[in-house]
């Protein structure tokens, strides 16, 4: 007999009788024919046939950390290369998204080209402020606020700058720095968030003075203040920049 042209033995004619008995020989070949194409058990007692054809024929094969759930198609990855695999969590648009925090080894990160923006809350997000320093004025000694920043949760790589405009007796003093303090400058050396100049005799023209670049890791939004203390005789102004980058 060819196997091509077994039918179910339980086909039925017009009438809705059963056409044939199946004898235990030909249960088992049929059996064994459906086994090999559909990867599936096929279960029957003598004189009856009963199939379970639920998975693709091509199904398989499987190697390595694969496990197979017989009797259907689900396939489970327990581990890759012996390294467990979580349960997937969280939406990817083309892959799985592990439980745990996966540890790669030296990826390729491609950039952002063509000049657009990186996106709110992504890695590379970049927040600034300018004052020109024309704009505050200045109390001489006073820890005084030139700018402010909020930077939400997260690493950030941070710096600032100030400029100062005095009068005709110029400055002696010029500190800078960043802080979480309204009008106060932190402790040098503040990780790299402080600076100070002292002059032997009065600068007069126009100043500028730099951080260094610090790092910033907050649970929750936080407002950065860039600060100055200028000692001076006459008048005053000041201004600034601040900028951070999001490192994580």
């Amino acid at each position: 007999m060819k196997l091509g042209a077994l039918r179910s033995p339980n086909d039925v004619g017009p009438q809705g009788n059963i056409l044939q008995t199946p004898s235990a020989k030909f249960v088992a070949l049929y059996q064994q024919f459906y086994s090999y194409f559909a990867r599936c058990p096929i279960a029957a007692p003598a004189g009856s046939l009963t199939w379970n054809v639920t998975c693709a024929h091509n199904d398989g094969p499987y190697t390595g950390d694969i496990t197979k759930t017989q009797g259907s198609c689900a396939t489970t990855v327990a581990s890759i290369q012996g390294t467990a695999v979580g349960i997937p969590t969280g939406t990817a648009s083309s892959a799985v998204v592990l439980a745990t925090t996966p540890t790669i080894t030296t990826p390729v990160v491609v950039g952002q080209v063509g000049g657009n923006a990186v996106g709110t809350g992504d890695i590379g997000e970049y927040l600034s402020q300018s004052v020109a320093d024309s704009v505050v004025s200045l109390t001489t000694t006073d820890a005084i606020d030139v700018a402010t920043l909020t930077i939400s949760a997260g690493y950030w790589l941070c710096s600032g700058n100030v400029t100062v405009a005095t009068g005709t007796t110029g400055w002696s003093n010029f500190k800078v720095g960043v802080s979480t303090t309204v009008n106060t400058l932190p402790t040098p050396p503040a990780g790299g968030a402080f600076a100070q100049v002292v002059a032997a005799a009065g600068v007069v023209a126009a100043s500028s003075l730099n951080t260094g670049s610090f790092l910033e890791n907050v649970s929750v939004s936080t407002t950065l203040h860039l600060v100055t203390a200028l000692t001076f005789a006459n008048t005053a102004t000041g201004g600034g920049f601040i900028g951070c980058m999001r490192m994580n």
